[in-house]
């Protein structure tokens, strides 16, 4: 299949940016003073920076409606427990209401969908695609391509990834009504793809008609949305698990469910790296340092080199899940390795298991952490320099070296991209003159390499 990206993170931080200018326009233009929203984080924040850029701080109020306290920067209104506040007319009721009349006039922006979400819709189908696919909370990016697809007639279909049983379109059996209010049974949200996951959406009637259309929504579990993240960030993209979740239509299973073929021209939709996104760095970053090099350390050293971490490491049971290698799939090695971590390693029936293992190279957690970031850097470089054209560094390397993400390659090979590209760049002459120096020297010792080839 021929996959094409459309990254938000162009346009900002996510997608949720697209339009803020138009909700703080409307508002202003109306004589609005207080603006309430439902939101887990990444809207909300895109109005508060609109409203600073604008200088109108003070001047216009944000509020924010849940259920508990999310600790945003901003207003929070808390709504009694499992109370869902249905449409904008109940939310700017309620707030009136709790704030009381000096509050102002109130517009609720929650299910607003901003004509920005049509014109980029309008883009993102420009080249009529086969599929779409995207991760779907509230759905107003969802309907934006869906009302754009009817409106010029397009045979393009929409895939949708929903949070299993944490959504708000299949959640019949979760919602009641009771006394003229309506409130959900229970929700206690897990899933890694936090910003897609809600009780309740105002726009289900319309999502569940598109699918007459002959639209698709799927509901996936956990590892479906961070394996379709690792692959999205193998790419070279940024973004968060709930961004990248259009990404699990790369799933095998899914692909052959739905009839793709080598000639399908999909659409891939990577919503953006939010607004956590350098803490979820940091996060990552601290415990694959942890995992990796307790793991290589204690590989070389033995079981009681294991025993004096006990104390400072995660416990058996929640180590026992570990991605290690980071490749989205927790191998029998690795759980082997997390049992000797962690001290659970039985000795009668694992011992030639860790006796293989010992044999493995000693490489040091500093060491490791190096390696990672050196490679980091030089695949970030080779993406850049190829402005992300997986067919161009295929025909550099040749039809021998098979490989679907950058991952996939060695640093060697990674190296070598990133020096033919500099070779290639007419703009950089000092490279190329040292490059031709080596390759002369290489001939004057009856060496004969392309000059791109000489490593």
């Amino acid at each position: 299949m021929k996959t094409t990206i459309y990254d938000f993170n162009e346009l900002g931080r996510t997608h949720k940016s697209i339009g803020v200018n138009e909700v703080i326009t409307n508002a202003v233009r109306n004589n609005v003073d207080t603006i309430s929203v439902i939101s887990s984080g990444n809207y909300v924040r895109s109005l508060i920076g609109e409203i600073r850029n604008r200088g109108l701080e003070g001047k216009l109020r944000i509020v924010n409606l849940s259920n508990e306290r999310l600790g945003l920067p901003c207003e929070e209104l808390l709504i009694e427990p499992k109370r869902i506040l249905r449409d904008s007319a109940e939310r700017e009721q309620f707030v009136t209401e709790q704030l009381g009349e000096g509050v102002g006039k109130v517009w609720d922006s929650t299910d607003y969908i901003p004509d920005s979400y049509l014109l980029k819709a309008g883009e993102i189908l420009e080249a009529r695609p086969d599929y779409v696919s995207l991760g779907v909370g509230s759905g107003k990016l969802f309907l934006a391509l869906s009302r754009t697809i009817k409106q010029k007639g397009l045979a393009t279909k929409l895939i949708g990834f929903l949070p299993k049983a944490e959504n708000g379109v299949f959640n019949e059996n979760n919602i009641y009504e009771e006394n003229g209010k309506l409130y959900f049974k229970s929700f206690d949200p897990q899933s890694p793809a936090d910003k897609l996951v809600c009780p309740y959406t105002y726009h289900k009637p319309e999502i569940l008609q598109s699918c007459e259309d002959g639209h698709v929504l799927i509901e996936v579990d956990d590892k479906d949305f961070k394996v379709a993240n690792r692959k999205a960030r193998k790419l070279g993209l940024e973004s968060e698990v709930s961004g990248s979740a259009g990404f699990v239509f790369l799933d095998p299973e899914i692909r052959e469910k739905y009839g793709l073929t080598e000639n399908s021209n999909v659409v891939l939709i990577n919503t953006g790296r939010g607004y956590n996104w350098e803490n979820q760095l940091r996060r990552e970053r601290r415990r694959k340092g942890l995992f990796a090099g307790l793991a290589a350390t204690v590989a070389a050293a033995g079981l009681v080199i294991g025993g004096l971490f006990y104390n400072s490491i995660p416990s058996a049971e929640e180590m026992k899940y570990a991605d290690l290698n980071g490749d989205g799939v927790v191998s029998a090695e690795e759980i082997y390795q997390c049992h000797l971590i962690a001290g659970t390693f039985d000795w009668n029936t694992e011992y030639e298991k860790y006796e293989k293992l010992k044999e493995h190279p000693w490489i040091d957690r500093k060491t490791l952490a190096e390696m990672k970031y050196q490679r980091e850097i030089l695949e970030k470089e080779v993406i850049a320099r190829y402005k992300g054209n997986i067919l161009h560094m295929h025909k550099v390397l040749g039809e021998n070296v098979k490989f679907e993400y950058l991952s996939d390659l060695s640093f060697n090979q990674l190296h070598y991209l990133d020096e033919r590209a500099q070779f290639e760049d007419l703009s950089n002459p000092e490279f190329y003159r040292a490059r031709l120096d080596r390759a002369r020297k290489n001939h004057d010792k009856g060496i004969d390499i392309p000059i791109w080839d000489v490593m």
